[in-house]
């Protein structure tokens, strides 16, 4: 044993001599790639399963429509990686390996593989599920005998069957390359030599009960450290299983129990589903030929996936009508308007995905399919801006494929819709219209385009929640819409409340838009005297939403730093609630100046200070610690109880935040916060929690110990 460990260092320091070669001839062949049609790099090897190819992929920054490829280059002689601007699902015939040739992929029949060449089509990003295409040796692939018989025996004799116009750079590398695969072989071969004679000297020793072997626990060991295996319980028998390997992981749960296929199915929907998704007819066809129709699994056509879906969402999705009538044509009994669990038709898809053309051969060709009434139309009814009653004739709850259209600002579609006599005014469940929900996307000229011409679009009409466009508008920071409203005579929209009293302004300040906030005050000071239902007024909702410049200027406009809410929240209660850092430092450096009596300000309901609130709402330890530390730096008492005694750490525990608890009973805070034995144990009453209570138990033996 000792002499095969001395040989295995003195080829590996070999080895290590010959890397370095390697290394600048595959910055040489970077330089000559940089000239190609795409970037092509040079690798020693190339990703052998799913895992280790998505993780080049991402290191490539390949995307779907520029597909991560890793193959050998034309001559055999090394391996490269490149993004292939040409797709990232290329079906593959069965009988060949592909090559990269004139920045192309080109097939490499393997008929005369001695094992290993691929019995089926695959796709090119699968490559790695057939190793034999991914080995290469002196210009060969490893399972091609017939061509290694044709090569010299040693790196020597091969330089010279090479043609006199390679350079002499070239032969050298070639000449490394092969020497390199020579060295890797050897020691590949040593350390399989070596880990087998040390299996077998486990083995016999267990076998024999030698004194000085490993005990079965040490080599229960040996497997799980080495070899990543887990010892598993099945039935009455112990099995050994590679955990890689185990297909039932949890987050797999979902498409081996929501799905109407089978196991035996799932791979013939899967490559049906990719096909439709790429638009791909060629490959879909050939799928459906070998696939479904001669085994005669039609049925794989009516059947849905986890999300509910058919492979007509997915084909309406991918745009290719080919697909979509080729499914028809499979099985005419299919239900064209199925939909998926969110209650979405192949239509929604179309529309939702931007494909225009798919979209106007379904309502052309399958109109009825898709317009049949809900039958979940909602009983009761709603009330729009005008106090008239809205009915579920026009309320059904569905997201339906016009507002999809409103969301994509598809004015187009939009006309084509309306052209096919299909309606447009249909509300959601919580009472949006096409005009909210172009408004939400930000689509300003989709939404010029129904105030001015849909006559049958109420543009006063309120959500459920009493939120009309210009709310909307406020909240997605579209001041371009604002304008067009006060434009078109309807101003009484932008002073509207909502049924919180929420004016658009409050929406503007706590979504953070200056530029509505600064338009609204400059156009509709009104709005600066405004409160809701709770007293708040639009700094309130600045300190919420955090952005000091509309903090600044609410403040320049009049608003004052001391007003109180209705249950006499400051705002450095909202601050502290919404971690807002930077709001919070300023109010609290404000109070300590000019309003000490704010900074220990108690709210009415609880008698709750600002420092209680740091447990609630967010849950980020450096800010909620940057928040503690502010209001310590200027002055607020931390050791206050609220009017039933609850600390700090008690609302914290409730919160169930245990990082912010940890922190809480550290040394450094304990003392700050008034922690003491006591408040731990009393603090354990509020929870059930095993983490926490341990944390707790830990911290008070700690206090204990220091006594």
């Amino acid at each position: 044993m000792a002499h095969v460990l001395i040989l295995l260092c003195l080829v590996c320091e070999v080895f290590a001599a010959k890397v370095h070669h390697s290394y600048l001839a595959m910055k040489e062949r970077d330089r000559r790639s940089k000239d190609a049609e795409f970037p092509i790099h040079p690798v020693e090897k190339c990703p052998m399963n799913r895992k280790d190819w998505d993780s080049a992929s991402k290191r490539l920054h390949c995307n779907d429509t520029h597909g991560y490829n890793c193959l050998p280059e034309e001559t055999l002689s090394s391996f490269v990686e490149f993004c292939y601007p040409f797709g990232n699902w290329i079906l593959i015939d069965k009988g060949n390996c592909p090559r990269l040739s004139s920045n192309r992929l080109k097939h490499y029949t393997c008929h005369d593989f001695k094992c290993g060449c691929p019995d089926k089509d695959y796709y090119n990003n699968e490559i790695y599920n057939y190793p034999v295409c991914l080995r290469i040796f002196k210009e060969c692939f490893t399972s091609n005998r017939s061509c290694l018989k044709d090569r010299p025996p040693n790196s020597e004799e091969k330089t010279t069957t090479i043609s006199t116009s390679v350079s002499d750079t070239e032969q050298q590398r070639r000449k490394e390359e092969c020497t390199d695969t020579v060295y890797i072989g050897i020691i590949i071969a040593l350390v399989v030599l070596l880990l087998a004679s040390v299996m077998v000297n486990i083995w016999f020793c267990l076998k024999q009960q030698q004194p000085g072997c490993f005990p079965p626990s040490m080599y229960t060991k040996v497997l799980k450290n080495d070899f990543d295996m887990v010892h598993v319980e099945r039935g009455d028998k112990n099995v050994l299983l590679n955990k890689v390997q185990d297909p039932l992981s949890v987050g797999d749960i979902d498409k081996y129990v929501l799905v109407d296929y089978t196991v035996e199915n799932e791979e013939i929907f899967h490559l049906l589903k990719i096909q439709c998704l790429n638009g791909v007819h060629i490959g879909f066809h050939y799928v459906n030929k070998s696939r479904v129709l001669q085994p005669d699994k039609k049925y794989i056509f009516h059947q849905r996936d986890e999300n509910g879906c058919t492979l007509l969402h997915y084909a309406a999705q991918g745009g290719s009508i080919t697909i979509f009538k080729e499914i028809l044509n499979t099985d005419p009994e299919i239900n064209i308007g199925v939909k998926c669990f969110r209650g979405q038709t192949a239509l929604h898809f179309a529309v939702r995905y931007k494909q225009n053309k798919m979209t106007e051969y379904l309502i052309t060709e399958h109109r009825d399919c898709f317009t049949q009434a809900s039958e979940d139309l909602l009983s009761v009814s709603r009330h729009n801006g005008r106090g008239e009653s809205v009915t579920p004739s026009n309320l059904t709850g569905q997201f339906e494929p016009f507002h999809w259209i409103a969301w994509n600002g598809d004015t187009w579609l939009h006309h084509l819709w309306k052209e096919a006599h299909l309606t447009v005014t249909g509300l959601t469940k919580n009472g949006l219209d096409i005009l909210d929900i172009a408004c939400m996307n930000n689509q300003y000229e989709f939404c010029r385009h129904v105030i001015e011409n849909e006559k049958e679009i109420n543009v006063e009409k309120v959500d459920a929640s009493g939120w009309n466009c210009a709310h909307y508008a406020a909240m997605w920071n579209n001041v371009k819409l604002l304008e067009l409203l006060a434009k078109k005579k309807e101003t009484q929209m932008i002073l509207a409340v909502t049924k919180l009293e929420k004016t658009a302004l409050h929406i503007a300040c706590e979504h953070g838009n200056f530029e509505v906030a600064n338009h609204l005050v400059q156009e509709y000071t009104d709005l600066l005297c405004c409160m809701d239902s709770l007293e708040w007024n639009a700094l309130h909702y600045a300190a919420k939403g955090g952005n000091k410049q509309i903090f600044e200027l609410l403040l320049k406009k009049g608003l004052k730093i001391d007003y109180l809410t209705k249950d006499k929240k400051t705002l450095l209660h909202i601050a502290s609630i919404y971690k807002q850092i930077d709001i919070c430092k300023f109010v609290a450096k404000t109070f300590s100046e000019h309003h000490k009596e704010l900074l220990n300000q108690k709210t009415t309901n609880q008698g709750w200070s600002a420092a209680h609130y740091v447990a609630v709402e967010v849950k980020d330890l450096q800010k909620q610690k940057e928040v503690i530390d502010i209001l310590r730096q200027y002055g607020m008492n931390l050791k206050e109880r609220t009017n039933q005694g609850v600390s700090i750490l008690d609302v914290a525990i409730v919160y169930l935040d245990e990082e912010l608890i940890k922190l809480i009973v550290s040394p450094e805070y304990r003392e700050i916060l008034d922690i003491t034995k006591e408040v731990i144990l009393k603090g354990k009453v509020h929870t059930d929690d095993r983490l926490i209570l341990k944390i707790l138990d830990d911290a008070a033996e700690k206090i204990e110990a220091e006594c």
